[in-house]
């Protein structure tokens, strides 16, 4: 921030973390209402999906699955809003609000783009996890769901932030 005075770079940075703050509690209750949805959706699609690989599943309640092959293991897996993805889509949308020189309209695409991607890696994440367990046992299930799927999201929300941030700089838009 060269050209500056040292009372502007101030203020800026205050704007900046104020911001930061502000869109963290926004973005947190926005999504925490929205949780509920979430999770009857992304049980929605893997339901169907896991019954067209021929799983059978067992929907005890709103937020529960039962899995299981015949002569294989049986896994249950419980939606909660941390396993949702929601924490991977607020820490992207926070990377992406921080940008302080793009326009809201490209914000809002970043946003849409990101957030859709990270939901639907989120239910890849957790219909991977569940088949390994039914296959492998709830070790594997664990092992996948935990650090293989957490490592991989957080590196999606790397990836997919620097690539808006290029393509946003590079070319104007997203």
């Amino acid at each position: 921030m060269r050209g500056y005075t040292k009372t502007e770079k101030m203020l800026f940075f205050r704007r900046t973390l104020a911001g930061l703050i502000i869109a963290s509690i926004v973005m947190y209750i926005f999504l925490a209402v929205l949780a509920n949805w979430i999770i009857i959706v992304e049980k929605m699609v893997m339901v169907r999906i896991y019954q067209l690989l021929k799983i059978m599943v067992l929907e005890p309640s709103q937020n529960v699955m039962i899995i299981w092959l015949p002569g294989k293991k049986v896994v249950t897996i419980i939606l909660t809003e941390e396993c949702i993805g929601i924490y991977s889509i607020i820490a992207y949308a926070l990377f992406v609000l921080i940008v302080p020189t793009v326009s809201l309209k490209n914000k809002l695409r970043g946003l849409a783009m990101g957030c859709s991607v990270l939901f639907l890696a989120n239910i890849v994440r957790i219909m991977t996890s569940g088949v390994l367990g039914v296959l492998y046992g709830f070790l594997a299930f664990r092992f996948f769901h935990d650090v293989v799927g957490g490592g991989l999201m957080i590196i999606l929300v790397t990836v997919i932030w620097v690539d808006w941030v290029y393509r946003v700089f590079r070319y104007g838009r997203y």
